[in-house]
């Protein structure tokens, strides 16, 4: 392992609050492309090299899985994933090397019903970027939603469980074609929401959200570094990441370097009501990125590991 690949891995293990501050408001990850005024696009998930980007978008009440690839600096008008746009399908996470993704979704195993719960789904990705055939993983299949995947380069998965009785994360090791029984992050879950889950691929950086006590807003995203075998207590990270709005999904670019965070901030000069407001004035603010609904981020991160 190159000493570059293990200082992407402990990228925020030592983030420096002060350097976070002193940013201004992260801009918008690909605007008018991937992160676009009429839906809520989120969690992105990225091809080794960088140049492959696959994010979930919002269609109503339910999800599609979308692909773009970089050229040069711009990102190509996306496509629905081959296997996706039936059935609600929504946060993917790529493994390490690329080779297979797994994915949330509420796609039957028989008939054409979508089922009332999210599973999760794998599937196999060739070098050449054609993709195989969901299959199910069974043994991790609940009543309750399984969410929000992140795999490991040991093949560990780690994901969400969410119910009416509330959301914790569990991990999961690689067991032939399937995984094994899934136990509770303990470290990390406690008596409110912890969803959003990412995990770097060496398992030593954990970005989570949660709606515990001394969050910024509704929910926040949290940080744990994984040493000596145990993950530390979480801690929230600093503005502007998280604000007095909501954020989710935090996850970082294959080399460590860039953050990527889901947020409903409004932009300033957003508000949607005012003195002397017009009917042509609400649409062009409607029709606008930071109007509430949730978007996605970017910013580069210090890296002091």
């Amino acid at each position: 392992m190159t000493g570059r690949t293990l200082a992407a891995a402990g990228l925020l293990c030592a983030v420096s609050a002060a350097a976070l501050r002193a940013q201004a408001a992260p801009p918008y990850f690909a605007p008018g492309v991937i992160t676009i005024p009429q839906a809520t696009t989120y969690r992105p998930t990225f091809t080794p090299d960088g140049r492959t980007v696959i994010y979930s978008m919002e269609v109503g009440s339910d999800y599609v899985l979308l692909e773009s690839s970089r050229v040069g600096v711009r990102w190509t008008r996306p496509r629905v994933l081959p296997f996706s746009g039936r059935w609600s399908d929504a946060e993917a996470a790529l493994s390490p090397d690329g080779a297979t993704m797994v994915f949330a979704s509420r796609r039957p195993r028989t008939g054409t019903a979508p089922r009332a719960d999210y599973d999760l789904w794998i599937v196999d990705r060739s070098a050449s970027g054609r993709w195989g055939t969901p299959r199910p993983l069974d043994g991790l299949s609940t009543a309750a939603h399984e969410l929000y995947p992140a795999l490991t380069r040991g093949g560990t998965l780690y994901f969400a469980r969410s119910s009416p009785e509330g959301s914790d994360l569990f991990r999961a090791e690689r067991r032939g074609d399937g995984y094994g029984p899934a136990e509770p992050v303990a470290a990390i879950n406690s008596d409110r929401r912890e969803a959003g889950v990412w995990v770097d691929a060496e398992e030593r950086v954990m970005l989570f959200d949660s709606n515990r006590a001394g969050s910024l807003g509704g929910t926040d995203i949290f940080l744990s570094c994984r040493q000596g075998g145990a993950w530390s207590a979480p801690r929230r990270l600093p503005a502007p990441v998280n604000s007095a709005a909501q954020e989710t999904s935090g996850v970082l670019s294959p080399d460590g370097r860039t953050l990527y965070f889901t947020s409903s901030r409004r932009a300033p000069g957003t508000a949607a009501l005012g003195e002397g407001v017009t009917y042509e004035g609400l649409l062009r603010r409607m029709d606008g990125l930071g109007t509430g609904r949730w978007h996605t981020h970017e910013m580069p991160v210090p890296i002091n590991c």
